[in-house]
């Protein structure tokens, strides 16, 4: 559903580029159709988002996202085996909490924050997690990347008071109190689907 952090808006804008190329007998690149859907949302609708979502759903697969300075997007396909990819999966638990929020002003206001110095360092901060958590994927590190997962989300909460509410956090104790190593709020946060990484022993 919209408004769940799952990035629908950007699948849907994609998916009609898509449609659209393909009615008219046209070829693009999927780094193309990331492109468009970006202009299209960002550029022409004024959305305060980022590319993630267009390039996430265009390209497909796991990879690592770098989001150059001229607008460039450079994409790096994550080598993980096919063993600790189906692990990763298995571990990975995803629960709606039946709250949908725009995103838009959760966003605005992060957008604004970051212009203060704390706030710009705690971004930072979260940027570097990112090589961290690849290397814990390429080497089977997950219950690592899991941890690293509430280190995000721990840090991600300092960014805006919109991104977490009591409910949301009652669920994440819980989650966490049973077993799991860490998690998020999928999206921009305020609501939308609960991530968690649980070893496969804590499944229960």
């Amino acid at each position: 559903p919209g408004g769940t952090g799952l990035g629908s808006s950007s699948a849907f804008t994609s998916g009609l580029i898509n449609l659209c190329l393909n009615f008219n007998n046209q070829k693009k690149s999927n780094y193309w159709i990331a492109e468009e859907a970006c202009e299209i949302e960002i550029n022409r609708l004024g959305e305060p988002i980022g590319k993630q979502d267009q390039y996430a759903c265009s390209i497909g697969g796991l990879n690592q996202l770098i989001f150059c300075k001229n607008g460039k997007v450079k994409v790096n396909p994550i080598r993980i085996s096919p063993e600790n990819y189906n692990a990763l999966n298995d571990n990975l638990y995803m629960y709606y909490t039946g709250i949908k929020r725009s995103a838009s002003s959760i966003l605005k206001e992060q957008k604004t924050e970051t212009t203060t110095d704390a706030k710009f360092r705690i971004m930072q901060k979260i940027v570097e997690l990112v090589p961290l958590g690849k290397d814990y994927l390429e080497t089977g590190e997950l219950d690592c990347f899991g941890e690293l997962l509430h280190k995000g989300w721990e840090l991600k909460k300092q960014m805006s008071d919109k991104i977490s509410n009591t409910f949301i956090e009652e669920m994440y104790t819980l989650g966490m109190k049973n077993g799991a190593l860490g998690g998020k709020l999928l999206g921009a946060g305020g609501g939308g689907f609960l991530l968690f990484y649980v070893p496969k022993n804590n499944k229960n």
